[in-house]
């Protein structure tokens, strides 16, 4: 069948095994899916039209009108006749509603595709589903479904197949979320009040997950859905992005008890979005842990001409190693981290800054900035930009501890570049633009640790800009401790 309702959360990376946890009991299927010859005609699409908020079953599946002993059509009987239809039916609805459901399992296969259109009442949804009973419960649709306007109540939402358009979903409350496989395209939904399982660092859900090749965008992800107030989603990260060459824009996502954006494939683009702020960029709402975390490679965060991201206001309680960060690039080749704000508002002139470093780097070959693609990395707590046993990077063109316009101090809390024991690293040239402002930071303004061998720096201006004005760091300019 098209959707399914159930109530087992499947772990992390089930997702990509496509595979039923609860099959469906033989006398039911045979109940519902008669065995076809092979020759036997398939029936048009048909769409029903939802005019009863109940859960009856479906009473005749041959006379394909979806209606019940009562004559009337619910959501239940509809996907039943979808399911027995092969796939491709639409459902859509009479006018607003509010379907209450409880525990459903057994409803078909989650292999075949449906179309279903929701409601709009104003800016919002105007058809709710509401999982009344508790517990893990989610709609399974299958690859090539298209889902719109609908408001889904304690309960989350699940793609078994490629291909999917889902618009203008919200998902608030209960314990499961938005997880998708590829080629899907997730278009202002929200995904909101999540609680998941025990708390595990290590085997943690998100509130969305997608596999390669997807979009998402204008969707607010642990938020009101204006934007504007916070939600949360607990235990839980707001999105995992699992595969590669998937676009990430324009969103909210915040509230995330640990990572805002955790990237785990490769070749994804991260523009446009607003990252442990509200959605003026102008508030901070926070993620527990790294605003954006990523584990992958040639990953960009930003670009020049305007796409770079707000990634500011993301706190922990208690200061530790990479949590509270900006950006945190775990491991990976090539990421490239351009044009954002990292630890300020959207104006680039206040600060609004997360809780330790702007941007810790582990990998190897890491852009940072650019020219005309500049960073501003200030307001933090900790460190502006923290290298360690990174190599390669280059970091250029970026204001490290001012504002935008390189003239009002706001500073990091530690160094304004630290650098410890990675080699071959680039801060700066001697060509117009590539240097960087390195400003009012709270200790050094560049740290040259143990290790730290063949690190270039030059073409920077430290304590001071281009029209001379006094910025100094609370520190020395440069600090070199150990290194060659």
């Amino acid at each position: 069948m098209a959707l399914l309702l159930r109530t087992r959360w499947l772990s992390p990376l089930s997702l990509f095994v496509r595979r039923r946890r609860h099959p469906v009991p033989r006398a039911h299927r045979l109940r519902y899916r008669p065995r076809l010859d092979l020759l036997e005609p398939r029936l048009a699409p048909a769409t029903f039209t939802v005019n009863d908020p109940g859960t009856d079953d479906l009473a005749n599946p041959q006379d394909h009108t979806a209606q019940t002993r009562n004559q009337t059509i619910t959501l239940i009987s509809a996907l039943e006749q979808n399911e027995y239809d092969s796939g491709g039916d639409v459902i859509q609805f009479i006018g607003p509603m509010t379907i209450r459901v409880t525990d459903f399992t057994g409803l078909g296969d989650p292999a075949v595709p449906i179309t279903i259109v929701g409601l709009k009442q104003g800016n919002d949804p105007g058809v709710t589903i509401d999982h009344t009973s508790g517990g893990d419960q989610e709609l399974i649709i299958g690859g090539g479904s298209s889902v719109s306007d609908l408001n889904l109540m304690n309960m989350g939402l699940w793609a078994y197949g490629d291909g999917c358009t889902i618009e203008d979903v919200y998902s608030i409350g209960g314990r499961e979320g938005f997880s998708f496989e590829s080629n899907t395209t997730l278009d202002h939904c929200v995904v909101s009040g999540k609680t998941f399982g025990v708390i595990n660092p290590h085997e943690k859900d998100p509130a969305v997950r997608i596999g390669s090749g997807c979009t998402v965008q204008n969707c607010f992800i642990g938020t009101t859905p204006d934007g504007t107030g916070l939600l949360g989603n607990a235990n839980a990260d707001g999105l995992e992005v699992w595969g590669s060459n998937n676009t990430i824009t324009h969103n909210v996502i915040a509230g995330s008890q640990f990572d805002g954006l955790d990237l785990y494939g490769d070749n994804n683009q991260v523009q446009g979005n607003r990252i442990g702020t509200d959605v003026t960029g102008t508030v901070a709402l926070g993620n527990g842990w790294a605003g954006i975390s990523v584990s992958g490679s040639h990953n960009l965060i930003g670009g020049s001409g305007g796409k770079g991201n707000i990634i500011s206001g993301n706190t922990f309680p208690v200061r530790a190693v990479s949590w509270g960060d900006g950006v945190d690039i775990n491991r990976g080749v090539g990421n490239i981290i351009q044009g954002n704000y990292i630890g300020t508002d959207a104006s680039g002139t206040q600060p609004l800054g997360n809780s330790d470093d702007g941007i810790v780097d582990y990998g190897s070959g890491t852009i940072i900035g650019g020219l005309g693609a500049g960073n501003v990395i200030s307001g933090n707590g900790g460190n502006g930009i923290a290298l360690i046993d990174a190599t390669g990077t280059i970091i250029q063109g970026n204001y490290i501890g001012t504002d935008i316009n390189g003239t009002n101090p706001l500073g990091n809390g530690g160094v304004g570049v630290s650098i410890s024991a990675g080699p071959n690293n680039v801060i700066g040239a001697p060509i117009a633009g590539a240097g960087n402002l390195i400003d009012c930071n709270g200790r050094a303004g560049i740290f040259l640790g143990i290790g730290s061998n063949s690190v270039i720096v030059q073409g920077n201006y430290i304590g001071t800009n281009p029209a001379g004005a006094d910025l100094a760091n609370q520190g020395s300019s440069i600090t070199i401790n150990g290194s060659s």
